[in-house]
Parts: C-alpha cells; sequence; structure tokens
C-alpha cells in the first residue's frame, strides 16, 4: 500500500472515495464503500440455468432475493470452486442489490481521486476501467454501475459455467450452509431490510480476545500490518 497517500493527517480538502479491497487468484480488485451493504458469508444459492453471464443464482438475503454474481467471465479469468469461506459482498446500485463472490476481504482504502488512473494495459473488460497502483501491485477498480446493468439489462449472453458444480457439496459444507440459512430466516423474522440505504450507517466489525466489537466505518482510514510500522515506546 502506498503509505504516503493513506497514512496522511485527515484533510477535507482531499478528494477521497473509500474502497473495499477483495482478492480472486491472487489479483486485487475493489468496489467502492458507497455502494457496500455488508460483507457476509456464502448462502444457499439457488442456481438458475437461464440466467445471464456472470450470475450464479439467487439467495435470500434479509427476505429479499439477489442475485449472486461471479465477476470472473467479465475479466477472463476461469472461475474455481467456491467453499464455505467465500465471501458475499453485497452491493445496492441505483436500489438493484447484488452480491460479488471473493475469495478474500483484504483491505478498505481510501484513494485521492487524482492517483486513480486509466487502465495501464489494454482490457477487453468493461467493469475495469480504473486502478490504483501501490507500493506493490495494482488494485483494479470495478464499476458497480456497469455490472448491474450487466446483470439487469443485457441478458443476450447466456451463462456457459456449471455453478452447480462448483458449489460445495460436501456434507459438511452442506451443514453449515443450512445452519446459515437457518440463523438467517431467524434474522429476517426480527429485523426489515430498506433497499434505500442512504441513512445506513455502516460499522466495521473487529474481534479482540474473543469479544466482538464494532466501530463506525467513517472513523476507518484504512487496514494495516504493525509489523509494517516502527513503534516507539512512550
Amino acid at each position: 500500500m502506498n503509505n504516503n497517500n493513506l497514512l496522511l493527517p485527515f484533510d477535507k480538502e482531499i478528494n477521497t472515495d473509500s474502497y473495499l479491497v477483495f482478492s480472486i487468484k491472487d489479483q486485487q480488485y475493489a468496489v467502492n464503500i458507497k455502494n457496500v451493504v455488508e460483507v457476509i458469508p456464502l448462502n444457499i444459492i439457488e442456481v438458475q440455468k437461464n440466467a445471464p453471464m456472470g450470475v450464479i443464482g439467487i439467495f435470500n438475503y434479509k427476505g429479499i432475493l439477489i442475485k449472486a454474481v461471479d465477476i470472473c467471465p467479465f475479466i477472463g479469468i476461469v472461475t474455481e470452486n467456491f467453499n464455505i469461506d467465500t465471501k458475499l459482498i453485497v452491493l445496492n446500485v441505483n436500489g438493484n442489490c447484488f452480491a460479488l463472490c471473493a475469495q478474500f476481504i483484504l483491505n478498505i482504502i481510501s484513494i485521492d481521486n487524482k492517483n486513480i488512473l486509466p487502465v495501464p494495459f489494454y482490457s477487453d473488460s468493461a467493469i475495469i476501467n480504473n486502478v490504483y497502483k501501490d507500493d506493490l501491485n495494482y488494485v483494479n477498480l470495478i464499476d458497480s454501475d456497469v455490472i448491474n446493468n450487466l446483470i439487469t439489462v443485457n441478458s443476450q449472453n447466456e451463462n456457459k459455467i456449471n455453478y452447480l458444480e462448483l458449489l460445495p457439496k460436501d456434507e459438511s459444507s452442506l451443514k453449515i450452509l443450512q445452519e446459515r440459512n437457518l440463523n438467517n430466516q431467524k434474522q429476517n423474522e426480527k429485523y426489515s431490510f430498506d433497499l434505500d440505504i442512504s441513512s445506513y450507517t455502516r460499522f466495521v466489525l473487529f474481534c479482540v480476545a474473543d469479544y466482538n466489537y464494532y466501530i463506525d466505518l467513517k472513523y476507518v482510514r484504512e487496514f494495516t500490518y504493525l509489523k509494517r510500522h516502527a513503534i516507539t515506546k512512550l
């Protein structure tokens, strides 16, 4: 990460956006936090055979059926098997909710918009037009609006991937997915979900000594590793 950009004191004059960084096949991608509703573990997904390209199927999210989306077909890489550790990044784009599948959630970063660059290489992927370059590698910035259009408007390109074969099928995983589904049903009975997330307060959940804590996302600038920084004893 470019610490020169991310660890400076907050400056209201700097035009920054926050991004959620995730990985697929050792490549880093990011979506704008403004569209992120929640990150949840893999749920039971009902595969749809005639769905548009990239749409794995639908699942019940807080009483609403939303699409689970695989971005691999849009970026030209082979989709690998999903597992119970797969994450679903729930997005709300112009009132339409869907979820992107990710192998790992890596970070939250704040990027000065002047450091966002057009892709420095040819890409036939309409969902990636810009990148952010940190000290180590490129972070590909996903255009959520383009994905939203591809999965809702353009249904001409049908799926050629058998997602049923890629979802967990072993007994242990199916048991965990069933438990998650039951927990979700209980949550649905207690709480209602509003598609308008403009008034939502977002939190980051973290654990210390087996206790869960939350911090308002507006106070979070970045996740980082302690070993990367020199510690001065006071």
